[in-house]
């Protein structure tokens, strides 16, 4: 009697040894996932720190048009509804599929500042590529986008007052004119398809502005 005691209680022993063991071993993972998420939280924390909030970026309007970025489940995007994200710039296209709905270089900059926004500037190669390959072909070669480029000859200013430093010009001859569009018609000459016209030649236009950053 007294081993067959002993020996259920070293049994006992053993099990609730094994079941303290588990139990520790459930708790280590438990701590350990504490842990990482409380890293991932510091983590998180940081990044906001370092770059604009949400907030910060409202506040830099007077009157934030939430109906323009934020859905009705409050989520709100970097760009107006209709517009296209790219490397901190939204981009609005107009396209007007016949030549009645199309507009003078000045008509056309006034329906991108009733958007809150402007005319585009290409401020280099990448983005120069992007727009040829995000705007719809334009099969004439007479016609085009508006941008916000004017001047002539060596004197070219973008809206933003900036001077032009790096023109993307279809030929020696497309800089006699004032105005400046794009032509998308030639995917083969992406860094050659800016020409100027007549302001007042009617065409489609392209709309920029600032990105929501957050």
């Amino acid at each position: 009697l007294c081993l067959s005691a002993d020996y259920l209680t070293t049994g006992q022993l053993r099990k609730e040894n094994s079941a303290f063991k588990e139990a520790n071993q459930q708790v280590q993972e438990l701590n350990n996932n504490l842990t990482a998420q409380n890293e991932s939280l510091e983590s998180e924390n940081t990044q906001l720190l370092k770059g604009p909030t949400l907030l910060d970026e409202i506040l830099q309007f007077r009157n934030f048009p939430v109906e323009k970025y934020c859905s009705k489940a409050r989520r709100c995007s970097r760009c107006p509804s209709g517009w296209t994200f790219n490397n901190s710039k939204c981009y609005f296209v107009f396209l007007g599929q016949t030549w009645k709905t199309w507009k003078s270089w000045e008509d056309s900059r006034l329906d991108c500042l009733k958007m809150g926004a402007d005319l585009l500037t290409i401020q280099n190669k990448e983005e120069q590529m992007f727009i040829m390959n995000f705007a719809p072909t334009y099969y004439d070669k007479w016609h085009g986008y508006w941008i916000g480029l004017t001047g002539k000859a060596q004197d070219w200013v973008w809206i933003n007052g900036s001077s032009l430093t790096t023109g993307f010009w279809a030929d020696a001859g497309s800089q006699n004119k004032t105005h400046v569009l794009t032509n998308t018609g030639h995917k083969d000459k992406v860094l050659n398809s800016w020409r100027s016209t007549n302001p007042d030649m009617p065409n489609r236009w392209i709309c920029e502005n600032k990105a929501l950053l957050f």
